[in-house]
């Protein structure tokens, strides 16, 4: 970042009632800093592909093999090579993708964080005042998405069991899949002809039951910042006052206010002169700067908000979340029968023990949800 005591925002430093936005502006600045690390490393993150589960699946339907209303395989069956045993593997490691959504979730809100941290104190020591409170009223919208769904997963009860993680597991990773790529555009028809769907206006639309916002209540950003708003005192006010700079309302006209003097003239007329330039708004912070100051402060604070979010909540219930994925897995291994040079075995028999275990724990099969059986390999 740059070093502040050489930039334009050195100038707000001669006005008093400004020093308590600088102030917060460490806040922030600091805030940045500490997501440096986790997000310095990057995100890589995979999932299974729906396109190789959907026709097999309808197949494994038809033949009897999967209990719709469970929505999961019928104990003891056996799959027909017809099926194709490699959907099996991908089935199950289908499994383990509650807890990849939720970690891609955490990793991509980090790093937008981080990023919008680093421009918001960039733009106000370059004097972009304007710039840095549209980066402040994104902040808070997305530590109020991201406490939102946090409150969702903990709306489910922790399984115990298969039936009850059956139960479970369906719902959530829909649930968690639309907090990840929840979307309104249909992005693969606007890739294939941008020009002419941009250009006229003609922009395709998901249909509504692959859209988060099916959901009327969801589709309003202020009911998770009223959510927000009981964890973080101010969080509602501080956004409505933003929105004033991220729409085409007064925010503009205060961003860009450098000087502003009152005086009447020989008639009697009173006058506000205001001088507005592409520099830090010295003028606005001699009126305004105790509002300001509270602004920052309520962002910092959401900030430090989504810090105690990842330390304790996100952790107990990506517990949670894993410990469902577990107990689906380490039933199908062992119940789901394949195939196999003539013979029938069970799915776990047929895999690599050594390979990636399927609830993302990080262990290998063998060592995790193959563990006390002989039967990985």
């Amino acid at each position: 970042m740059p070093d502040k005591s050489r930039t334009p925002v050195t100038a707000l430093s001669t006005v008093e009632s400004a020093q308590g936005f600088l102030n917060a502006l460490d806040s922030l600045r600091e805030a940045g800093s500490r997501l440096d690390k986790p997000t310095s490393d990057g995100h890589s993150h995979a999932h299974v592909m729906q396109q190789q589960l959907n026709a097999p699946t309808d197949a494994a339907i038809a033949h009897n093999l999967i209990d719709i209303k469970g929505g999961t395989f019928r104990k003891d069956i056996s799959i027909p090579p017809d099926l194709l045993n490699d959907w099996c593997v991908a089935f199950v490691y289908a499994k383990g993708d509650p807890v990849r959504l939720l970690k891609q979730l955490l990793a991509t809100r980090q790093m937008a964080l981080r990023q919008l941290l680093h421009v918001i104190v960039d733009c106000i020591d370059e004097g972009n005042f304007f710039v840095a409170l549209i980066c402040c009223r994104n902040i808070i919208e997305i530590v109020a998405h991201f406490n939102q769904a946090l409150l969702e997963i903990n709306s489910y009860p922790t399984p115990t069991n298969f039936e009850e993680s059956v139960k479970v597991e369906e719902q959530l990773t829909d649930q968690l899949a639309k907090r990840v790529f929840a979307t309104m555009v249909d992005w693969q028809a606007l890739a294939e002809n941008p020009k002419e769907l941009i250009r006229k206006n003609d922009i395709k639309y998901r249909p509504e039951a692959n859209r988060l916002d099916r959901d009327a209540s969801k589709m309003r950003i202020m009911t998770p910042i009223d959510k927000l708003d009981k964890k973080v005192p101010g969080a509602r006010g501080a956004y409505e006052v933003l929105s004033e700079f991220a729409h085409p309302n007064v925010g503009i006209v205060f961003a860009f206010t450098t000087e502003a003097t009152h005086r009447t003239d020989a008639n009697g007329v009173k006058w506000i002169h205001k001088k507005m330039a592409m520099e830090s708004p010295i003028g606005l912070f001699r009126d305004l700067g105790a509002v300001f100051s509270e602004l920052l402060l309520v962002v910092a604070d959401c900030v430090t908000y989504f810090e105690q979010l990842c330390d304790k909540e996100l952790n107990e219930q990506l517990a949670k979340v894993q410990r469902m994925c577990q107990i689906l897995i380490r039933h199908h291994v062992r119940t789901i029968k394949v195939a196999k040079n003539g013979r029938d075995k069970r799915l776990l028999q047929t895999l690599d023990g050594y390979s990636e275990c399927p609830c993302v724990s990080g262990a290998k099969l063998k060592f995790c949800c193959g563990a006390g059986t002989s039967d990985a390999v």
